[in-house]
């Protein structure tokens, strides 16, 4: 799944400029990022690993 279209994810500021970059937020997993342009955005997938259910994901 993409991040940008979870329900969990929010992004807490837009980019400014050079020094006052933008950040996103995973809410789920308390995870946080910077970014200057949304096509990173578009291209993060949750931390969750494919194929496993959110319980199993400690184990291997």
């Amino acid at each position: 799944m993409k991040c940008i279209d979870c329900e969990h994810f929010n992004i807490r500021c837009e980019y400014e400029s050079e020094y006052n970059w933008g950040l996103a937020e995973c809410k789920k997993y308390n995870l946080v990022t910077d970014f200057r342009s949304h096509s990173k955005l578009k291209k993060l997938t949750c931390v969750v690993i494919k194929g496993k259910s959110e319980e199993n994901n400690d184990q291997p």
